[in-house]
């Protein structure tokens, strides 16, 4: 395949790329071979992607991406905080001593962030408040031009919430660029990510060890009723909890994760469209090991305090399995639950509301669940009972083992097979 010529210049002419993304037949390997131990050749950043097709969901990102900075008609307000972000790595530290962000050169490869998909998970706008919850996933994609494989692909995600008294006005693509950017002083922005987090994972090749990749959720019968008592369905939660394992597992391990395959994605390879109309596809590798996630449901029980007020205890469950793909072989599995007891005011009594909270809490557990992976004193926490209380409500993550030697040498054969930084 011909060599693309990503230069710094034809890239910012737009500084937006087209990225379809879904299965491929023809799976490569994300370990290169022994002969390329390092990447010392020249790395350009490309700039930011998004995901097309039905399935994406991006329709306010994908308007955040077109506006323009102040005076200059040439770039976005999003690919500059990326921009000023990725000035401040250290390239030779993450094993990419010759990333280049100013050449004009043909480069062999090329690093993109990929959008991939917006949540809108409650957005309930009344006279009396005004609730948001978003959230935004994305991929940081390092790439071979020549041979068309993806090299490693670490997840970035963006959090958005905020409760207003009153009713305001909501500008979603004005939130969401600011989920890129960083500009509506959230810490959790993708440029905040890439300034912050990226140092952590490496590409050099020694370090890459196996990757991973989230499975298709799998739930209990009850899940399906659940869904429905809180206004979604099965599908669509599966996606969203899908989505923020990816991430939590990402953020956790700083292993590479493949992207994940939401349920409505088409067949088609990886094919990103550049500037210049120059297309190439992408094959996504397969998963050395799948991270399976199980849904056991959820249950909320009320008391009523006064007249406007309620006390509400929403209890969520959840397995987690981690096993081989080539073998089956299981190398992790335990039981969580997550407990979230707080004050509802009658007039926030709504499916939005009930659906925000049993995603927030699910995304809560899958972060700290897998940070137990990695660090033994959150692992002795959730052994016991990890419980943060304030006045008004309390928050409680707990994993049910029966066997905390198993527990600790399940998380010990999962660290064996993630990269680890020298």
């Amino acid at each position: 395949m011909q060599t693309l010529n990503l230069t710094r210049r034809s890239i910012l002419n737009t500084a937006l790329s087209v990225v379809g993304v879904s299965a491929v037949s023809g799976f490569t390997s994300l370990i290169p071979s022994a002969g390329r131990a390092e990447i010392l050749e020249s790395v350009n950043w490309a700039g930011i992607s998004y995901i097309s097709g039905p399935h994406a969901d991006l329709i306010h990102s994908r308007n955040a991406l077109k506006i323009k900075v102040s005076g200059n008609s040439n770039q976005s307000k999003a690919n500059k905080a990326l921009w000023n972000a990725l000035s401040s790595v250290n390239w030779k530290e993450v094993g990419l001593p010759n990333f280049d962000m100013e050449g004009y050169a043909t480069t062999q490869f090329g690093m993109i962030f990929a959008l991939a998909t917006e949540m809108i998970i409650k957005l309930d706008a009344q006279e009396d408040y005004t609730d948001v919850v978003l959230r935004l996933v994305g991929y940081n994609i390092l790439f071979d031009v020549e041979t068309r494989n993806v090299i490693s692909t670490f997840p970035v995600r963006g959090k958005y919430l905020q409760s207003y008294e009153g009713l305001r006005t909501v500008n979603l693509t004005e939130l969401f660029l600011g989920m890129i950017t960083g500009s509506n002083n959230t810490g959790d922005s993708i440029a905040a990510w890439y300034e912050k987090n990226l140092s952590s994972h490496s590409f050099e090749a020694r370090n890459r060890g196996w990757s991973f990749q989230v499975a298709p959720l799998t739930y209990r019968d009850r899940v399906i009723e659940d869904c429905a008592a809180i206004g979604t369905t099965v599908e669509i939660f599966q996606d969203m909890v899908g989505l923020a394992a990816t991430a939590a597992f990402g953020d956790a391990t700083k292993a590479p994760v493949i992207p994940f395959r939401i349920s409505r994605a088409t067949s088609r390879d990886m094919l990103i469209v550049f500037s210049d109309s120059k297309r190439m596809g992408l094959a996504l590798p397969s998963p050395n090991y799948a991270i399976e996630v199980k849904l056991r449901g959820w249950h909320f029980a009320e008391e009523q305090v006064t007249q406007h007020r309620k006390q509400v205890g929403l209890a969520v469950g959840m397995n987690i399995r981690i096993y081989d793909t080539d073998f089956k072989k299981e190398i992790f599995n335990q039981r969580y639950r997550g407990i979230h007891k707080y004050i509802e005011m009658s007039n926030r009594d709504s499916a939005s509301s009930r659906l925000s909270r049993v995603y927030i809490l699910y995304e809560g557990l899958l972060e700290i669940s897998f940070k137990a992976i990695t660090d033994t004193n959150i692992r002795k926490r959730l052994v016991n009972g990890d419980v943060r209380a304030t006045e008004d409500m309390e928050l409680s993550y707990m994993v049910l083992s029966k066997d905390n030697r198993l527990l600790d040498s399940q998380s010990s054969a999962v660290m064996e097979v993630i990269p680890q930084r020298e």
